[in-house]
């Protein structure tokens, strides 16, 4: 199991927004964050993603919808948020497991 350092852990327990948007790609609720903000679209990024594929490691979002552990899962995941990852997202999706 992947250990969480410190600042990833407190992220976790302050609610910061890194986790929230980290916790909405896994739950599939990236839709939370849009409606947070809807005057600006908040793309999201390699670090929420390799943040949620932490996480998801660690079990601290348990039964997560969304996985990020292989290719296929990573397109699922590319796929259902396809609107909202910023091109350096899109290319970290398509990486070949490795």
């Amino acid at each position: 199991m992947i250990q969480l350092s410190e600042k990833q852990w407190a992220a976790v327990v302050n609610l910061e927004p890194s986790y929230l948007r980290a916790r909405s790609i896994l739950n599939n609720d990236w839709q939370a964050i849009v409606l947070d903000n809807p005057l600006f679209v908040s793309y999201i990024t390699v670090a929420d993603l390799q943040f949620a594929s932490q996480l998801a490691a660690a079990k601290v979002v348990e039964q997560p919808t969304n996985q990020l552990v292989s290719f296929a899962q990573r397109q699922v995941v590319r796929r259902r948020l396809a609107p909202f990852l910023s091109s350096e997202a899109k290319t970290w999706l398509n990486r070949e497991d490795g």
